[in-house]
Formats: C-alpha cells, structure tokens, sequence
C-alpha cells in the first residue's frame, strides 16, 4: 500500500518543480510555456533526468516503491487527435530515459495526481494535473531493456527523507525541501512532517533543527510591517510579542541564534487568509538584530526587536563579488578556528547585510581549508592538484544541504576533493557518504 505521505498536497508549476530539481529552465519564459510544461521528462544532460508520475500508478513492492512500464506499448494504444502529440511525448520520455541508464543519472521525480484520461475512449478529455509535488527522495533506474522499451524506476528508501506521517524523537536526520514560490499548507505540509507550535510567527520544532518563521500583514495591528528593502535583498522581520517591549527570549532568541543551534530558517508569507496555506519565500540566514520603536495593539509604545533576513542564494551570489574581501590576515589554524567560531551569532548590522553573511562564510571556510591541510576529509587523499596560489584544491560542502549554502558553522563544513563531492552530490551512495563525512567533521569539531 502507498503510503498517503507521498499524495501530492500542493498546487505548483511544472517549471519551478523541474528547476528545483536541477534542470535549466531559462528558455522556458513564462512558466505555462506548451512547448515545455507538457512533456513527460525532462533532461539535463550529464546531471538528472526529472519524470512526471501519477501517484495512483506507483506501486508498493517488497518494501520498495517502483513504477514499472512499456512505453511502445502504451504508444500503440493511443487514439484520438491527440495520438501524434501524446506520441512525441512519449518517444521523448523514453530517449531521456535510456540517456539517463547508461550515464547512470540520478533520477528525480514529480508525484502528480488530479483526473486521468479514459484510455478505453478516444474523444475522451486529456488528463489534467490538480496537485503536483517534487518527491525529496532520489529515484533510481533500476533497469531498461532497449530491445522492449521495458523500464523499472525505484525511489530510493531512504530514512532521510521527509516524506513521513509524523514527526519522531529522531527526525534530526530529515531534510527540509521545500520549493520556493510554491504554496503549503502550515498544518499538513510543514508541522504534520517536523512539529512544531501551529501558532504564532515563529515555530521552533523540538525534535527537527529548523525553525519555521510566518509573516503576513496581521503585523500591522500591532505597530510593525515586515518587508523586503529597497534593494529586494534583505528582509526585515519583526519577532514575536504582541503587547509590551518585546524581549529576546523563546522564538525571538532562536532566530538569533539559529546558526550556533545549528538550525536552518525557513520563511513562509500567508497567502489567504483562510485555510492557513503560506508561499515559501525562501531558506534564510538571519544577519542581524535590531531595536525600534513600534506600538502595539492598544497603541501603546513599546521597544521591538526585528531581524535582517538574507536568503542564502544572495549569499553565494555576493561571495563572487571581487570587493568582498576578508578583513584579517589570520593563518595559524587556532586564529581560524577561534574566527570561525566567534563568527557563528550575527552582529549588530553595522554594514550590508550580505556582506556580514559572506564575511562569516569566507571565516568558515577559511578554517575548513585549514583544518583539512591539503588531504580530503572524506577519502583521505591528498587534493588533486595545487591552485596558482600554490594552495592546494579542495571544494567546501555543507553537509547538512544537498545544495552547498549551508549552515556556515565549522562542524557542519568539509573540505572534499572534487570526486567525494560529485559522488555526494550525484552518486547512488551519496547520502550514504555524506551522513559518514558529516560523523566524522562533527567528531573532528566535539
């Protein structure tokens, strides 16, 4: 039996799930391009192939669960005046899906569920999506055969996945993925999987290292709005508290220190004002603390405290600006892993926010390049080659993220050869290995 957990939930379009999955979608222009969101597969050649799967048609076997088909055979069956598009399609899914067994490429896919066309009448109406989600989990080709069109896809039972009915005393190892610009629904999507207060802005799981943050206009009862600022880089939020000065206590000191708790931010902004259903704006770090004067619901004054929010992307991006350059010529290790540390709680914002966040990284990353001194931390082999700088080349991942904007704190940073993470990124071990790399740093760091 499929379990419930896997039902697509959310309404979100097929360019930003296929984007989230890691295929380029800049040619696609608006998100219902025809010529785009309805294909079947979709492949980025060398790096993923992305399928679109109905729930109804997976089955539940031997503890796994697998879709199994022939596609020639579906191919004959089809009638109609849709026969020569729905073909197209299909020839299309099944080049993407030989391409992607003998390159080994891993294999994302998009559970959909909705009202499926009657196969057994040709002037019947083409199905139509309702719900769609990208599956957190990896797929796999477990085998095609060229000769028959025959394949078998299996998704990958992996415990690190969230896609669970509750939360438990050891979700610690789940992963946060949500998709950003898609909508959620606060009870079902978010605390049912991690727990979690469903009241208030700020929610902070006991058993997960995340915390959830929600904004939306109800602020302006209470003397505050929360914003982006004029550059669209930063945003300002406004902690809890909803009458007095507020106090940095509870979710307020969560978020300030969410990196030294080692728990990722996430931002949700309501969308309706009823069913509770939030668009996720993004994963956050927060850079800062701040002190105004606002009133609150009874139009007292009082003191707030708000939050300088930087998405991580802004982040990676500021990081290849050529004037954000390190302020310290520290190079003894223990000068590096006493910056590192003391890097860890956002300042008061003297300065952009970005650059604050991008001083932090490039501290931490420091030290990880220190700490490793010229070997792999993952294979133990000594980096590949030595950079102009005779440095020697070793790449940073953040093992707690699949992609690499990590929480920059230095247990949770490696310095890996290129192979090791390519394999964690791509290889069927992946998360295997990353969970080994990830003991060992925390080890290293005890």
């Amino acid at each position: 039996m499929l379990p419930e957990s896997l039902r697509p939930k959310t309404t979100s379009t097929v360019r930003d799930l296929v984007r989230a999955a890691g295929v380029d979608v800049s040619q696609w222009g608006r998100a219902d391009n025809p010529k785009y969101c309805y294909e079947w597969a979709f492949l980025q050649p060398g790096k993923v192939l992305v399928l679109n799967l109905w729930y109804d048609e997976l089955e539940a076997r031997d503890g796994s669960i697998t879709e199994s088909r022939n596609l020639r055979f579906i191919e004959s069956t089809f009638t109609g005046a849709r026969k020569s598009a729905r073909r197209r399609r299909m020839q299309s899914m099944e080049s993407a899906i030989e391409s992607a067994a003998e390159n080994e490429l891993p294999v994302r896919v998009i559970l959909c569920d909705g009202k499926r066309r009657d196969t057994s009448d040709a002037n019947s109406k083409a199905s139509k999506v309702v719900k769609r989600m990208l599956d957190p989990a990896r797929w796999k080709i477990e085998r095609y055969d060229r000769s028959s069109g025959d394949y078998t896809v299996v998704r990958d039972a992996d415990p690190a996945n969230f896609a669970n009915d509750a939360p438990s005393a050891d979700s610690s190892h789940r992963k946060v993925q949500f998709i950003e610009g898609a909508i959620y629904s606060r009870r079902e999507d978010i605390h049912r999987h991690f727990g979690g207060s469903q009241q208030g802005g700020i929610s902070v799981p006991a058993n997960f290292p995340a915390i959830f943050i929600f904004t939306g206009d109800e602020g302006e009862r209470y003397g505050y709005e929360d914003s982006w600022d004029d550059q669209g880089a930063t945003y300002r939020y406004t902690g809890e508290g909803q009458v007095g000065d507020m106090q940095l206590a509870r979710g307020n000191l969560a978020i300030s220190r969410h990196i030294r708790d080692g728990r990722s931010l996430h931002l949700f902004k309501k969308v309706s004002r009823a069913g509770g259903r939030y668009r996720y704006i993004g994963e956050m770090q927060c850079a800062g603390t701040l002190s105004a004067v606002g009133t609150d619901g009874k139009g007292n004054k009082r003191q707030l405290i708000q939050f300088d929010l930087v998405k991580l992307r802004a982040i990676l991006n500021a990081e290849e600006g050529e004037d954000l350059v390190a302020s310290h010529q520290d190079t003894d290790i223990a000068s590096l892993r006493r910056r590192a540390y003391l890097d860890v709680d956002p300042p008061a914002l003297g300065k952009s926010a970005i650059r604050v966040l991008y001083q932090r990284s490039r501290d931490v990353v420091r030290y990880a390049l220190a700490r490793a001194n010229g070997t792999c931390e993952c294979c133990g082999v000594v980096a590949p080659f030595v950079r102009l700088d005779e440095t020697p080349y070793l790449e940073v991942h953040h093992v707690d993220r699949v992609s690499d904007g990590g929480l920059d704190r230095p247990n949770r940073v490696a310095a890996i050869c290129p192979t090791c993470h390519r394999r964690i990124h791509f290889g069927r071990d992946g998360n295997e290995l990353n969970e080994k790399l990830s003991e060992k740093i925390r080890a290293l760091e005890a």
